[in-house]
């Protein structure tokens, strides 16, 4: 459980995962989702960010781990349909319901994996998701692993989640109400 281990310890066990041969391989897990769900306090971002840039620079050490920071992915989603600019303009007309309404029509859960894909999500061996607090409510974490489970089959994907995760159900910064995510088996 979280409470004994502190954030410091708990990134410095998952950074030596990352590299092992059975995590890899998704051996272990009950099922053919190899998708694992790391969920920290909302308080340790900093740190949870800086072992993410940590990951970047070690491609020695981190080989083959490609992370992918969910806010940059829909920017980069956007931006093929409006600019920012855009979007705030046409926000003050119409209101943050409809705006919002209208992005989700254009940068669905298919098109984060879409944008993933084309940005060598598949050429991993192990893929890194974080961002998904900056991203809500645009984009919901089940929906969008919902998504990427036929496309990456059976190559290891780790969420950073800042809540909970009770092994059934996620609840974003511990307040929102639980999505049910049954797919993701393993708590990190």
């Amino acid at each position: 459980h979280m409470s004994e281990k502190n954030i410091k310890e708990r990134l410095d066990e998952l950074g030596a995962r990352l590299g092992a041969e059975d995590f890899r391989a998704g051996e272990g897990l009950m099922n053919e989702a190899n998708i694992r769900i790391f969920a920290y306090d909302p308080a340790d971002e900093m740190a949870v960010r800086y072992f993410v840039k940590l990951v970047n620079e070690d491609a020695g050490k981190y080989k083959g781990v490609k992370t992918f920071n969910l806010f940059d992915v829909f920017l980069d989603i956007c931006d093929e349909y409006a600019s920012v600019t855009d979007i705030i303009e046409e926000e003050k007309y119409s209101g943050s319901e409809s705006v919002l309404e209208a992005i989700q029509g254009f940068a669905d859960n298919k098109a984060f994996v879409q944008k993933m894909l084309e940005q060598g999500m598949n050429d991993a061996e192990v893929i890194i998701l974080y961002g998904v607090g900056e991203v809500y409510p645009i984009a919901r974490l089940h929906l969008i692993l919902s998504a990427i489970q036929p496309v990456r089959l059976q190559k290891p994907v780790v969420v950073l989640y800042p809540g909970e995760f009770t092994g059934e159900q996620v609840r974003l910064f511990n307040k929102l109400t639980p999505s049910s995510y049954y797919r993701a088996t393993a708590n990190l």
